[in-house]
């Protein structure tokens, strides 16, 4: 356990060698024309700010932070700004003390923090203000006021012109594992001619509440590890305690029934099997995590690549060729791929808690159906009686969708798919068959197993969801060959 409390635990509560940050903010500003004059009427501006380790050099990381504002109305890019900064991986702080924490540490507490904090730019005192939830994730609730910050060239109308920046911010924190899930900026920005100090920009901001979302999400995930790994030594603890009091028992009233030797060897022999599967569980957990993690920051950049696309095709619209044309159905066809492969990993690492309530078969069959594109030479057969059934729509959509589009897969151009339901015993089954060519029968048996797949371009996670899915309504799911038929068996009872 000292092993785990002093080494394993600070290992995962380091800031990786890998951190990426990137979200995407909005809100109104007004710059002044020139200097003296009034502020104009604010208009709308979407902010980008990417954060990223640039070097790495044992626990010293160089992290990069960058944020470009753009004037939703023009299009025209007014401020850009970048900064650099030397950070403990260890401690989430600057290298330089007067600094304080580049990031909040996780197990936040409900105090006050000096950060140099790279949404902003600036170092301030984030005052501890309350709790708050945001899509059911607790947060710590912080504030902060800059003392003025110089921030000449950042404006391109007032780069020669020495100017400061004062500001005023709010920040969401989940403190289990420090990471801010929302955050708002307010500003007023000043220059001095010498003889008058003069307002030329006053503005606000805050995380668009797509990304909010998006990060509530990453904050719920890397919280469950967070909690996963604190876990595991009062779980050890307790399974060495129940042994050690068993075993002194034993000795103490000298046992020599062997019956009672014999579990004793075999609670230390479960013990120590507990103890690898917990921490095999641990490894696993971190895997997904780092998968989770991947997923959200490529889908984040697979976003600015297709929103980048769709907005070159507007402007050169009119002088695009037929190839040019063909180059973007193209771009967008591998980002929807990619996405779709991305949402597997996502949908296979978390498991989300149940919404149920009662559906029709056929209901969740006809949406299905009306997303997939099937050939003219397919014929598909519906259940024949309608049947309805308790469970949480999305997620048994999500199921039917996985079966039907592989099953379209293995017909081809020319085939029948077959789906019928039916109440046997306690459950209601259905059924999903198909003609195609069959599974070979040495991969029947791991058709379930996580990044199992047959396909030259699959995720191997498709089943695996389903399989997950249909446990966590009590039911279960088995496949067999000739034909290939999927069978689901849902409990009419809940348990």
């Amino acid at each position: 356990m000292p092993i785990w409390t002093f080494l394993v635990i600070p290992e995962i509560t380091k800031m990786p060698s890998t951190f990426y940050h990137y979200e995407e903010q909005t809100g109104m500003n007004s710059i002044a024309p020139y200097v003296g004059a009034s502020l104009p009427a604010p208009f709308e501006h979407r902010d980008i700010q990417e954060i990223k380790v640039i070097n790495h050099i044992g626990k010293d990381l160089k992290i990069l932070s960058t944020l470009k504002a753009t004037n939703v109305n023009t299009g025209e890019v007014f401020l850009e700004e970048s900064r650099l900064f030397d950070v403990d991986r260890q401690t989430r702080s600057h290298t330089s003390v007067e600094k304080g924490y580049f990031w909040f540490p996780p197990n936040t507490q409900p105090q006050n923090y000096f950060l140099t904090f790279p949404l902003s730019f600036s170092h301030a005192i984030f005052t501890f203000q309350g709790i708050d939830v945001i899509d059911g994730l607790e947060t710590d609730v912080f504030i902060c006021e800059t003392k003025p910050y110089e921030i000449s060239s950042a404006i391109s109308k007032f780069k020669d012109i020495p100017a400061e920046s004062v500001y005023t911010c709010k920040i969401w924190i989940e403190p289990i594992t420090g990471r801010h899930v929302n955050f708002e900026l307010q500003w007023e920005t000043f220059v001095n001619d010498g003889q008058n100090t003069h307002l030329i920009e006053k503005g606000d901001k805050k995380t668009d509440k797509k990304y909010v979302s998006l990060l509530v999400e990453k904050a719920k995930d890397e919280k469950t590890i967070f909690q996963v790994y604190y876990a595991v030594p009062i779980i050890l603890l307790i399974s060495g305690g129940i042994i050690l009091l068993f075993s002194r028992t034993a000795i103490s009233k000298k046992v020599e029934n062997p019956k009672l030797v014999q579990n004793i060897e075999d609670l230390e022999s479960l013990m120590k099997k507990t103890t690898y599967e917990i921490v095999k569980s641990s490894k696993l957990i971190s895997v997904g995590q780092l998968a989770a993690n991947l997923s959200h920051d490529i889908r984040y950049a697979l976003q600015v690549i297709a929103m980048t696309a769709i907005m070159l095709q507007k402007r050169k619209m009119e002088s695009l060729t037929e190839r040019d044309k063909a180059d973007f159905e193209r771009i967008r066809t591998y980002i929807d791929k990619i996405s779709n492969q991305l949402n597997d990993v996502l949908d296979f690492v978390k498991i989300s808690p149940l919404a149920i309530s009662d559906y029709s078969i056929v209901e969740i069959i006809d949406s299905v159906l009306e997303r997939l594109s099937v050939p003219s030479g397919v014929i598909i057969n519906k259940p024949e009686k309608d049947l309805k059934i308790s469970c949480d729509g999305i997620k048994m959509e999500s199921v039917i969708m996985n079966l039907l589009s592989n099953a379209l897969q293995a017909v081809g151009k020319k085939g029948t798919i077959t789906i019928s339901a039916q109440i046997l015993g306690d459950n209601t089954v259905i059924r999903i068959s198909d003609s195609g060519t069959g599974i070979p029968t040495k991969d029947v048996k791991r058709i379930f197993e996580p990044l199992f797949t047959t396909k030259p371009h699959g995720s191997g996670l498709g089943l695996s969801i389903c399989k997950n899915v249909i446990d966590q309504h009590n039911g279960n799911i088995e496949i067999q060959n000739n034909p290939t038929t999927v069978t689901i068996y849902l409990p009419l009872i809940r348990k």
